[in-house]
């Protein structure tokens, strides 16, 4: 009979167990990290009772049922993100055990909202000063509604917006890093945070302008001038193929012109020429391709070098 009360007693203050889901922990195991959701409960205390075992058998594989102690009237742990079906029971003074409750699903909800769009700094292109950026999450189990915070790297406060919906669009300025999260919100109104690190992308600025190149002289030193971008650096490639040829073969390379001009410091052997500049800027989409052809003309000595190897080769 005694056993029976406390089967009965026990059933009665289950239906009064309150549950709640407090963010997200990080448990490291010897393998790997497995992120976990702290799952509370408490419960109206048990005529009798020195003691409560509580079971928690997970719902999926076969893995073993959780057994916990307490003497208290309330209990916190950290549990793999599941359902579980939950029993408790009493203990009294002399370490005899009630039966156990009838079983109660207890879930144990993954607190962080899963972020699909823009996701892992991940790099979004502009043409424009300014960009419509649709961001997108997966629905959370029995959320209510969302906060979503976004911030870039030059500004101060989060800007935060409330929606039901698992998607936000906003027109963001280019050319910066940015910062966003989500948080679910239940039917209660209780606000469950992220205790990861926000995500990130970079929205790049418009495209830095092509290059237009002008050719100051094509004598030597040849001198090549250009427009510069703001804050934009460039890369040149300079080509030759000889005058009647007609294989580009690169002469040579230079990268990281800021001021916006090129000069020869060597004389180039007679032929075509061919500059190509490309402008790049900090989170800026990179230019087209400038290009300009030049000629170096040959000198005498050079054209009496070319004219007898042209007769060397007419009579062999």
């Amino acid at each position: 009979m005694r056993y029976f009360k406390s089967c009965l007693v026990c059933f009665c203050f289950l239906s009064s167990i309150s549950l709640q889901l407090d963010g997200v922990a990080f448990a490291q195991s010897s393998e790997e990290t497995e992120e976990k959701t702290e799952v509370k409960m408490e419960w109206e205390p048990m005529p009798e009772a020195k003691a409560y075992e509580l079971e928690f058998q997970p719902s999926e594989g076969s893995g073993e049922a959780l057994l916990f102690t307490t003497t208290e009237t309330k209990f916190k742990s950290q549990f793999i993100p599941g359902v579980y079906r939950f029993r408790i029971r009493s203990i009294d003074k002399d370490s005899v055990k009630g039966s156990w409750s009838s079983p109660l699903n207890v879930v144990a909800r993954p607190q962080q909202v899963v972020l699909k769009f823009p996701i892992g700094g991940e790099i979004v292109e502009s043409e424009s000063k300014r960009q419509d950026i649709a961001f997108a999450w997966e629905t959370f189990p029995e959320a209510k509604g969302y906060v979503f915070l976004i911030w870039s790297e030059t500004s101060g406060a989060p800007r935060t917006f409330k929606t039901r919906k698992t998607e936000v669009s906003l027109r963001l300025l280019s050319g910066r890093k940015y910062f966003w999260e989500v948080y679910s919100v239940d039917m209660t109104g209780i606000r469950y945070q992220s205790k990861r690190p926000p995500e990130t992308f970079v929205l790049y600025g418009e495209r830095v302008p092509k290059p237009e190149i002008e050719i100051v002289s094509n004598r030597y030193p040849q001198v090549a001038k250009w427009k510069v971008a703001k804050g934009a650096i460039y890369k040149m490639t300079l080509y030759r193929r000889d005058l009647l040829g007609e294989e580009w073969k690169i002469v040579k390379t230079e990268d990281g012109l800021k001021d916006g001009s090129w000069t020869s410091t060597e004389p180039l052997q007679a032929g075509e020429y061919r500059i190509e500049l490309e402008g790049r800027a900090l989170k800026r989409i990179s230019s087209e391709l400038g290009q300009k052809e030049f000629l170096v003309k040959p000198t005498l000595k050079e054209l009496s070098s070319v004219s007898a190897q042209s007769c060397r080769r007419y009579w062999s």
